[in-house]
């Protein structure tokens, strides 16, 4: 039997502890990274969003305050920061305010958010219903108030609008009888609005498609609200009318120096058709004819910087501004009374105690 080498052993031997004391200084490093990430993923902030009394954006100060908040969700990729909103001073919200939270939240589903309820059980029961309190950790609270339970709301991604709609569409029938022409004319705005949005908000790369629809119902009054996420008008119209037609219907030399309300102005008073099929297409022609059918009602759009309203109402039959504050998206709504009373556009659509 050949004698072992002593060296060859003893070099071994060295390569063995050489190997383990890397081993185990490889295992040490790889287990302080970890709670290293571990203590990091812990150590997040928040960024603090006092909301307004009135959560609105139609009021110039409650707007900015507002949309601040709102549009902060979009600011907050990383996690380590988080948005806190704050709505224990909240006393009223507004469903054109409502409906752009909710979908920039479900937009950005994967973002955690925190907040802290309102001391109005109106408007807490409003956020449970919208599954806006779940979302901010807030402890939920079921009201029977009617401001709540009157409200009616779903969500698509195309023009069928599916056996969703079934409700809303019952709570119509109800009030206004199936062959009313005030039936059937929201019934056609509706779809009209959805037709809009699906045709026209998003980009064919845009990976969120989503059009969100409220209604609101009382012996009083009827409010329908639709948003989405898109293009918005101001950035969309300027594409469909080119500066020749501009010109030659409207008298105006460029897009360049006009402001956000006008262009929405434009964009009601424009009527061709864009889809090129029988008694479609007539976009804004149809989601007016609503006002036109109702005394008292109002149609509001907020898009982008401007806002654009019609009423009924003579003495404020259209109305219009330009905002800092901007809304990522388009929001419409209509309000129709339905007590033959006549309303303020700046007071149409709160949420009162």
């Amino acid at each position: 039997m050949k004698k072992p080498n002593k060296n060859l052993i003893l070099l071994q031997i060295k390569e063995n502890v050489k190997f383990r004391n890397n081993y185990s200084s490889l295992k040490k490093e790889l287990f302080l990274k970890r709670k290293l990430s571990r203590a990091n993923s812990k150590n997040y902030t928040y960024t603090n969003y006092p909301l307004p009394e009135c959560l609105d954006i139609l009021n110039k100060q409650g707007r900015a305050l507002t949309l601040k908040a709102i549009n902060g969700i979009k600011d907050h990729s990383n996690d380590t920061n988080r948005p806190y909103f704050d709505f224990s001073r909240v006393k009223v919200l507004t469903p054109m305010a409502m409906i752009y939270f909710k979908q920039l939240l479900e937009k950005h589903s994967e973002l955690i958010c925190r907040g802290r309820p309102s001391q109005n059980p109106i408007v807490t029961g409003m956020l449970s219903k919208l599954k806006i309190a779940k979302r901010l950790g807030i402890n939920e609270l079921e009201s029977k108030h009617q401001l709540v339970e009157k409200w009616y709301f779903f969500s698509g991604e195309n023009t069928d609008l599916g056996e969703q709609y079934d409700e809303i569409e019952n709570v119509l029938i109800e009030k206004f009888g199936e062959d009313s022409e005030t039936f059937d004319v929201i019934n056609t705005a509706i779809g009209e609005a959805v037709i809009n949005v699906v045709n026209h908000a998003y980009k064919d790369s845009d990976k969120y498609k989503k059009w969100y629809l409220f209604l609101w119902i009382t012996s009083e009054k009827c409010n329908v609200v639709i948003s989405d996420l898109g293009m918005t008008i101001p950035n969309s119209i300027p594409t469909k009318i080119s500066d020749n037609i501009l010109q030659r219907i409207f008298n105006i030399q460029s897009w360049g120096s006009l402001n956000d309300d006008v262009k929405i102005e434009i964009a009601t008073q424009y009527q061709k058709t864009a889809t090129k099929l029988p008694n479609r297409g007539k976009g804004f022609q149809d989601m007016k004819a609503v006002c036109d059918q109702v005394d008292g009602s109002v149609m509001m759009i907020h898009s982008k910087g401007g806002f654009w309203a019609k009423s009924t109402k003579k003495e404020e039959k259209f109305k219009k501004q330009n905002y800092k504050s901007i809304v990522d998206g388009t929001i419409i709504s209509w309000l129709l009374p339905l007590d033959n009373s006549t309303l303020k556009v700046d007071q149409s659509t709160n949420f009162e105690k």
